[in-house]
């Protein structure tokens, strides 16, 4: 009698990571309704509320990453990593006990550790997807104990195991499944459905999921500009910036000004320009829909993995901006650009030659694969 395979899905933090792993959730369901799919994410991370709304169960565990920075509270939180660790694992190895996976499936952060060390130590075949052209920590030390591991971009493979070199597959990274299974509105009726004027050309800043500190200070500067501009600025802060960036004259007239974009395909598709971090599945997206696009690379960011994803852009002529501090020179680019429709389409062009269609399904196919030869 046939049963149901049974995949765990482990990351969380960012936008990137749970939208990685739905769209893989629903490319398992799409080759096999009956699949059942349970995704573990971090206690309190937003990757609970977005799993939920779309219809999979959540688990968590305590781990939530290791603190860079040098003050008294990252300091305090880094000291409690080992008995993070110690207690992720132990509830990572009973949710795997009640859930029995034939698969654990790893997308990244360091929620993902616990998890698929724990399945790895109870012989729980093991995928590992890698988003950035330069791995976490987290991910090199998995892919000791990986049976497969997919890479978005063929650059993250060296970073690997040699001896793991067999077992690594160029997959692509996959796209949120609005994205990828459906046209996008037109522009005007998106930007109505935002809040937006019809008939305008629009700027879209966004630094991810959770915003990034170095594009909004540049915003902030550009305000008084942008507001006497032809054009229509919407510029995701992200939660934890919003306030802030309220408070220090960020909304205005011509910016509309938000913490989260819930509907990105009407972001995407309201914009003429978007100027972005150079997060791995924000540039899967924005490769995959060939929109053009200034890519600014976050330094801060882990293992400063934001580099070697711009530096793919650049090299496909697409337009990246590493001027130490953003300055008013953007601003003018930006305006240069918006006034331009044959520059702009000739930017898109060039950010679709990257696109990697079909990588959810290609995972999917992966993970199959393995349970089928593990079963």
């Amino acid at each position: 009698m046939h049963r149901p395979l049974r995949i765990v899905l482990a990351g969380g933090f960012t936008g990137g990571h749970i939208f990685c792993s739905l769209a893989i959730a629903r490319a398992l369901r799409a080759a096999a309704p009956d699949t059942e799919v349970l995704i573990v994410g971090a206690r309190g991370g937003m990757e609970i509320p977005i799993a939920r709304a779309a219809g999979f169960p959540v688990e968590t565990v305590w781990l939530d990453g290791l603190e860079r920075r040098l003050t008294a509270r990252a300091v305090a939180r880094s000291l409690m990593l080992p008995v993070k660790l110690g207690a992720s694992l132990a509830q990572a190895a009973r949710i795997l006990l009640r859930f029995r996976p034939d698969v654990a499936v790893g997308v990244g952060a360091y929620v993902s550790f616990p998890v698929l060390a724990a399945a790895a130590a109870a012989r729980v075949p093991v995928l590992l997807h890698e988003a950035n052209a330069r791995p976490g920590i987290a991910n090199q030390l998995l892919a000791r104990v990986a049976d497969v591991v997919c890479v978005g971009v063929p650059a993250a493979a060296a970073s690997f195991p040699a001896r793991r070199a067999r077992r690594i597959v160029h997959t692509g990274n996959p796209i949120r499944a609005e994205l990828a299974e459906a046209p996008l509105p037109a522009p005007d009726e998106a930007r109505r459905r935002l809040g937006l004027a019809p008939g305008r050309t629009t700027l879209l800043v966004m630094g991810g999921s959770l915003g990034a500190s170095r594009i909004n200070e540049w915003m902030l500067g550009a305000t008084a500009r942008f507001a006497r501009s032809p054009h229509q600025v919407l510029w995701q802060s992200g939660r934890k910036h919003f306030d802030g960036c309220v408070a220090r004259g960020g909304a205005r007239e011509n910016i509309h000004l938000v913490p989260f974009l819930d509907d990105m395909a009407a972001a995407y598709a309201a914009a003429d320009l978007v100027v972005a971090g150079a997060g791995a599945m924000t540039l899967a997206e924005l490769t995959s829909l060939a929109k053009p696009a200034i890519v600014v690379p976050d330094h801060e960011v882990s293992e400063d993995h934001q580099t070697p994803n711009a530096d793919a852009i650049a090299a496909a002529g697409g337009l990246v901006w590493e001027r130490p501090a953003l300055d008013q020179a953007l601003t003018e680019r930006i305006e240069t650009l918006l006034s331009d429709g044959p520059a702009l389409r000739a930017l898109g062009l060039r950010m679709g030659t990257l696109a990697q269609p079909g990588a959810a399904g290609r995972i999917a196919a992966a993970i199959t694969a393995l349970a089928t030869k593990s079963g």
